[in-house]
């Protein structure tokens, strides 16, 4: 009875084994039929007319070239489009240029056209086409800019300054637009900093500025854009840690996943409500990533922005620099 038990087991088992082998084979021929038809439709989108079978060695031999003819028009054209793109970069940058020159003249003029005498309206259409031409002129820079650096023909000018009051300076300058606008500025500087370090100095007023900028535009009267600049760490060289902080209307997690994006900003209605080209976030981006830092941010829809990065600079004076007042 043990032998008849035990040997029906082993009948039992061996079917489930046939069958499971025959499973198998079936999943097998519909995954090869599947791959030989992709590979086909591959073959013919790079221009071989050819219905591949890989179940035979002449099959999977032109299936073989194939593959590596694919791999090698993917190569060809990944070249192709950096080239165009390059060309197009290069394009955009000699035309912002060629445009940006006729522009300085025009805002020159209007300068000279002031200083004549005028009437009441005269001023007002001067000053209306002075701030239109200077909103030009700022997204030519801005094209300038993001050309540069996609072309690679962007560099750094190291420069020793001090930077208790080139922090203070540009910082200064929206003091003015804070107070007609009820907004509170609030501005920290680290009175621990070096007197002078030495770096990029331009390009990181240029980033303060375009984080002010963003902050106090997408920052409602009675609210508030706080800025820090903190000395992390202090040996042969500084690391400085910057945050622009504002009480705005802030973006979602996926409007943030663009911010950064050339000519991307978080949606249309902010275009439309508040302009810009959604280039300055990209040169920020870029800018302090070619001074070998990271800018990240937090933002809350409706609850405010925060926008943050730390970059080191060589330390000329250890010598604690002089504060200025924020007026």
């Amino acid at each position: 009875l043990h032998i008849f038990i035990f040997s029906l087991i082993l009948f039992i088992f061996s079917i489930i084994l046939q069958l499971g082998s025959l499973l198998v084979e079936r999943g097998l021929q519909n995954n090869t039929q599947t791959l030989s038809h992709l590979l086909s439709t591959l073959a013919n989108f790079i221009g071989i007319d050819k219905q591949l079978d890989i179940t035979t060695n002449e099959g999977q031999k032109e299936a073989y070239k194939v593959i590596e003819k694919s791999i090698q028009q993917i190569e060809e054209e990944k070249q192709n489009a950096n080239k165009a793109n390059r060309a197009k970069s290069l394009f955009l940058a000699n035309m912002s240029h060629e445009i940006r020159t006729p522009m300085n003249g025009v805002l020159g003029f209007l300068d000279l056209l002031r200083a004549t005498p005028l009437d009441k309206n005269q001023i007002d259409y001067i000053n209306t086409i002075d701030i239109s031409a200077k909103n030009l002129l700022l997204i030519i820079n801005q094209i300038l800019d993001i050309s540069k650096i996609e072309s690679d023909k962007m560099e750094l000018y190291e420069e020793e300054f001090d930077p208790c009051k080139e922090f203070s300076d540009t910082i200064n300058i929206f003091s003015a637009k804070t107070a007609q606008e009820n907004i509170t500025l609030s501005v920290y500087i680290d009175p621990q900093l070096p007197k002078v370090l030495k770096g990029e100095v331009l390009k990181l007023k240029e980033i303060l500025t375009n984080l002010l900028s963003n902050a106090i535009k997408f920052t409602e009267p009675h609210g508030e854009v706080n800025v820090q600049i903190v000395l992390k760490k202090l040996t042969d060289k500084a690391r400085i840690y910057f945050e622009v902080q504002d009480t705005g209307i802030g973006m979602t997690p996926k409007q943030v996943e663009k911010i950064f994006e050339p000519f991307v900003q978080a949606d249309l209605s902010t275009t439309k409500n508040y302009g810009g080209t959604g280039l300055g976030m990209t040169i920020v981006k870029k800018y302090i990533e070619m001074m070998g830092g990271k800018i990240d941010v937090k933002s809350k829809y409706k609850s405010g922005t925060r926008f943050f990065y730390e970059i080191d600079f060589e330390v000329v004076e250890k010598e604690r620099c002089v504060t200025q007042n924020i007026e």
